[in-house]
């Protein structure tokens, strides 16, 4: 037996029955070397062939199960591949990364426009703080106190008194006015007797108490020599008219308490002092009044008043009065209902007022039924249906064609019209019968046996 060495495989051994053979010169010819093994050196070989052998099938195996794994991968790949080619085919998904990229760039639009409005909404915001802050600096100084004879109302009531800044300059009168939260306007006017760019005058005066804020008006003085000028004609203009008449004149101008007035218009002149047409120097304070319209009266409560009690506190108002009259099931007649103007309103004098003087409860007319030949209970029922009130007044003793508890008489004729709840009285007949006598005579007489009344008739 002859097996080759795995590490030298030209070299040849043999062995044979435990006994090693020389090989024959020829192969000794050929440069190869011959190893002689023992008989458990050769068997340990053949096992290890054997094992080698087992090693060589196996990764075999392995390897064929790995060839069979990687075709069925390959396999799903395919079917893989055919999924994603049918999804990228299929139109749908197309349509679907189109509405995507859509909503992707209608977000992006609709954030640019969301940023474009927040960015105005910072610029407004600063805007008005900066105008905020600009009035408050205003209003500390007095710039924003309101125009020439103009009072800004405040939720602020206290009161102050007016310091005296005649004599002062432009800013020091600003100043001091300031200290008592007023507000200052100026305008200029020539003069004799104050000097350039001193105040001549102010309005309203040294000591009179208003409301914080209120404009206090100076003149100042320009320096210049005072002429003679006249006092224009401006009773009966508005305030704005006179007041510009006046300062066309250099003059300058005062307000003066304002007064009711029934001939002149609210908002007009009542009077001027100095009056119209006297001769001052420029400069000079001219002092206008102003009509408040007609003096208001209160208007009196009326209801629950008669008539005449309405009438004379309506005079004493100064207004008048206008009646109506009306039904009323509550207020008693003559007396007020209503009134078209509210009690305690001020309205101007010789208004008229309304009101509505009760005539009681409406009447409703009733036709008043027969009852005769009814007993009582029938009767009293028949009046009462048609809205009367049934009086008994007892059985009647006269002679009648009634029978015994029959109503024989009634107060009110039937069929008479008459206010309803009106009361009817009524009588029962006692009952009667006739007697005949034989006696010749024409008398007649009645025989009362204590029931039904006899009556005698002779005759004939």
């Amino acid at each position: 037996m002859c097996i080759r060495d795995r590490v030298d495989p030209d070299g040849d051994f043999v062995v044979l029955d435990g006994v090693t053979k020389r090989m024959p010169a020829a192969s000794q010819d050929t440069g190869r070397t011959t190893v002689v093994m023992s008989q458990d050196e050769l068997n340990r070989m053949k096992n290890r062939q054997n094992y080698n052998d087992d090693y060589d099938d196996d990764y075999e195996d392995d390897y064929d199960d790995y060839d069979d794994r990687r075709r069925s991968r390959y396999d799903d790949d395919d079917d893989y591949d055919d999924r994603r080619r049918s999804r990228y085919d299929d139109d749908d998904y197309d349509d679907r990364r189109k509405d995507r990229y859509d909503d992707r760039r209608k977000k992006n639009e609709v954030n640019k426009d969301t940023k474009k409005i927040m960015k105005i909404l910072m610029v407004v915001a600063g805007v008005v703080i900066a105008l905020l802050i600009m009035f408050l600096v205003g209003n500390a100084v007095g710039v924003f106190k309101g125009g020439k004879g103009t009072t800004t109302q405040q939720t602020d009531s206290e009161m102050v008194k007016v310091p005296d800044v005649t004599g002062k300059t432009y800013e020091e009168a600003q100043k001091e006015l300031n200290k008592y939260d007023l507000g200052i306007h100026k305008s200029t006017a020539p003069s004799d007797t104050v000097a350039k760019g001193k105040i001549i005058s102010q309005d309203p005066a040294d000591g009179k108490k208003v409301k914080k804020h209120t404009t206090v008006n100076v003149v100042i003085s320009s320096g210049e020599e005072a002429k003679t000028t006249t006092i224009p004609n401006v009773v009966g203009m508005s305030e704005a008219d006179a007041e510009k008449a006046l300062q066309d004149k250099n003059l300058v101008v005062k307000k003066g308490d304002p007064v009711y007035s029934d001939n002149v218009e609210q908002g007009e002149v009542v009077s001027v002092s100095p009056s119209e047409g006297a001769e001052v120097k420029e400069g000079t304070t001219v002092t206008l009044v102003i009509s408040k319209g007609n003096q208001p009266a209160t208007v009196p409560k009326l209801t629950g008043k008669s008539q005449s009690d309405a009438e004379a506190a309506l005079s004493q108002a100064g207004l008048s009065g206008n009646a109506t009259e009306d039904y009323s099931d509550t207020v008693e007649e003559g007396v007020i209902i209503s009134q078209d103007t509210d009690a305690g309103k001020e309205v101007s004098k010789g208004t008229t007022i309304g009101y509505v003087v009760s005539k009681g409860p409406k009447m409703t007319v009733v036709t008043v039924p027969s009852i005769l030949s009814f007993d009582k209970n029938a009767a009293e029922k028949k009046l009462k249906e048609a809205g009367l009130v049934p009086e008994y007044l007892g059985e009647d003793d006269s002679v009648n064609e009634y029978g015994q508890g029959q109503v024989s008489y009634q107060s009110i004729s039937a069929g008479t019209q008459v206010e309803k709840g009106t009361t009817v009285q009524y009588k029962v007949s006692k009952g009667s019968c006739l007697l005949y006598t034989s006696d010749a005579a024409d008398e007649e007489d009645s025989v009362d046996l204590g029931g039904p009344r006899i009556i005698k008739k002779k005759k004939r």
